[in-house]
Parts: structure tokens; C-alpha cells; sequence
């Protein structure tokens, strides 16, 4: 059994990354949870795993602590504990800082 036979990736952007917009200019981690789980909610999705790098890894702490029973397991990687910018981090990955995989069982 493969990884793609279990799992559906998905590589959600977070609020104002990449191709995603960001209107009013606001961003928090909190708020980007529960853009999460609305992406979730819309794709019919209930339980998961869940790999959050970086900022991705505040929004899953986030997650995690709003909504345990969902998360089947979870995998956090280099945390932003302080606010990144690009003169602190330039070569900080910017590419979907939260991987979901929706479970098939």
C-alpha cells in the first residue's frame, strides 16, 4: 500500500503566501486555523494528518489545540516563533507552509 493509496495531499497557502490573497493586510495564526478548517470543512474533510512547517507549525499549534479529536496525527518543523521577514530569513521556504492529508478510511 503506497502513500497515495492512504492519503489525499493537499498544499493549502496560507493568508497573503504565495498565490493567496490577503486583502485587508491582516494576518494571524489563529485566523489562519480557521481558514484551514473552513478549507477542510469545504472539501468534506474530517479527520487528518497534518504537517505544519514554519509558520504552518503555529497554525497547526493552533489547530491542535481548537480541534484535537480531528487530528489523527501531526508533525510540526521549523516553528516561527518570532515575526519573519525577508531581511531575517532570505532563503525562508514561502511554499505551502501547511501540508494536509486527508485521510481515506
Amino acid at each position: 500500500m503506497t502513500f497515495n493509496d492512504q492519503f489525499t495531499p493537499i498544499c493549502e497557502n496560507l493568508r497573503g503566501h504565495v498565490y493567496s490573497t490577503n486583502p485587508d493586510n491582516k494576518f494571524t495564526h489563529r485566523e489562519a486555523a480557521n481558514d484551514v478548517f473552513l478549507l477542510l470543512e469545504k472539501l468534506g474533510i474530517g479527520h487528518f494528518s497534518v504537517m505544519g512547517i514554519s509558520s504552518g507549525g503555529m497554525t497547526l499549534l493552533h489547530m491542535a489545540t481548537s480541534q484535537t479529536e480531528r487530528i489523527d496525527s501531526k508533525v510540526l518543523n521549523r516553528l516561527a516563533l518570532q515575526r519573519m521577514g525577508p531581511t531575517q530569513y532570505p532563503n525562508h521556504p514561502r511554499l505551502f507552509p501547511v501540508l494536509l492529508f486527508g485521510s481515506r478510511r
